[in-house]
């Protein structure tokens, strides 16, 4: 989630075109081969020993267009990923991409505009990790970064770019299977103030235009924005969502010549959107519980349910049903005053705010008088209504917390 620090900023001119010949040894001296050796000497969660020293012969090649090899193993589930991002200034921000390693599901989710289109860098994230995908683009300009446009990377006069080239390397060593690239972008209203009123518009290459039409890749897209709580319309046709088809994308016209391959643009409401906010960058939600001397934690980097397992553990039921109705209020209007009167009303409550490293979310977590933590609130709840219930010591306790984190809910409770 840090690689949004890895974005070239509007008005700044810092994005560099590649050259025809950058282009061509991106392809043939470092993708290529790099998803070839992914394909061959990745086997049942480990790199084969003849893997891994091409691995290390191969990460000489991206160091010389500034870019390095990352090996990276995510912690709670071990699973292993490459990530392909520039190392060296003065950057070029060509953008970073990420390759699952352990077996996944045959998405690529594509964030062509990720500072532009506001918190389609968050959702693509989540996304990516809800359906397992393959394969994470991270366009590395904003489309205005260069005072000409070129670092625009879906218009079509800037197609010769490494983002574009890196959808379609993977659709070309993707073969005859099937694969479904799916753009996150962000919809606003219109200058007359009008916006479809769905939380979230599909378009399909194909002009899909309903869930019957999708493909068996296509249900699981929709079926998870579904299960996402999302109101979903499909872009064909309707006045509301001119403007939103595939169309001429750079990104989806290489698909003539490749089999099985598909294109998605996810366009997202603002509504949808703001609850994928990374909450480290809420200012005044941190401030307030600085004020008030309530800590932030963030001690080694760790995931909720990793700290949750390192507490002892209580009741939701020692949490009285007054003390649950202010800290809704409070994360109906973020008002320092009622976060104050948590603590002078309930004092021997205590609280922490903690963030996830994983997620970025902030969650109010509450201990009882008895010092145990009973009850979790998520700060910025896209359900505030929807509560888990946890059982730390059942066997399904990690799949309990991931869906609460997931589905941004309102409460986890302890029993």
């Amino acid at each position: 989630m840090s690689g949004k620090g890895q974005i070239a900023p509007k008005g700044t001119n810092l994005y560099v075109s590649p050259t025809p010949e950058e282009l061509l040894f991106f392809d043939t001296e470092l993708l290529t081969p790099l998803l070839k050796l992914i394909h061959t000497e990745y086997q049942a969660g480990q790199w084969s020993e003849a893997g891994l020293e091409q691995l290390r012969i191969l990460a000489s090649e991206p160091a010389k267009l500034g870019y390095g090899i990352v090996r990276y193993r995510q912690r709670h589930t071990e699973h292993d990923y490459l990530i392909l991002e520039e190392q060296r200034e003065p950057r070029r921000y060509w953008g970073t991409y990420v390759f699952r390693l352990e077996a996944g599901q045959n998405y690529m989710i594509q964030v062509p505009r990720p500072l532009f289109d506001a918190n389609s860098f968050e959702y693509a994230v989540a996304l990516f990790e809800r359906l397992q995908a393959k394969v994470l683009l991270i366009g590395g300009t904003h489309p205005t970064t260069n005072l000409d446009r070129s670092s625009d990377l879906v218009k079509y006069s800037n197609r010769h770019n490494i983002f574009n080239m890196v959808n379609q390397v993977v659709m070309r060593e993707w073969g005859d299977e099937p694969l479904l690239a799916i753009h996150s972008r962000a919809f606003s209203q219109t200058e007359e103030g009008t916006s479809p009123t769905a939380d979230a518009l599909l378009a399909f290459d194909k002009g899909t235009a309903s869930e019957r039409g999708l493909s068996e890749l296509g249900k699981g897209l929709f079926d998870s924005l579904r299960t996402d709580g999302l109101t979903i319309q499909f872009v064909y046709g309707d006045a509301s969502t001119v403007g939103y088809e595939v169309g001429n994308l750079p990104q989806a016209l290489y698909l003539p010549a490749t089999l099985n391959k598909e294109f998605a643009i996810l366009w997202l409401s603002p509504t949808a959107r703001q609850y994928y906010r990374q909450q480290t960058e809420n200012n005044i939600q941190g401030l307030q519980f600085n004020a008030l001397n309530i800590p932030t934690v963030t001690e080694d980097k760790k995931e909720l349910f990793e700290y949750i397992m390192s507490r002892s553990v209580g009741k939701a039921k020692d949490i009285t049903k007054a003390f649950r109705a202010r800290v809704n209020k409070y994360i109906e209007g973020q008002d320092i005053l009622i976060l104050q009167e948590l603590l002078n009303r309930w004092p021997h409550y205590r609280l922490e705010r903690f963030i996830d490293v994983n997620s970025k979310q902030a969650f109010l977590l509450v201990y009882a008088a008895n010092g145990k933590l009973s009850l979790i609130a998520n700060l910025f709840p896209r359900e505030p209504d929807k509560s888990y219930r946890l059982s730390a010591t059942a066997s399904d306790s990690r799949v309990t917390v991931t869906r609460f984190i997931e589905t941004r809910s309102g409460w986890l409770e302890f029993q």
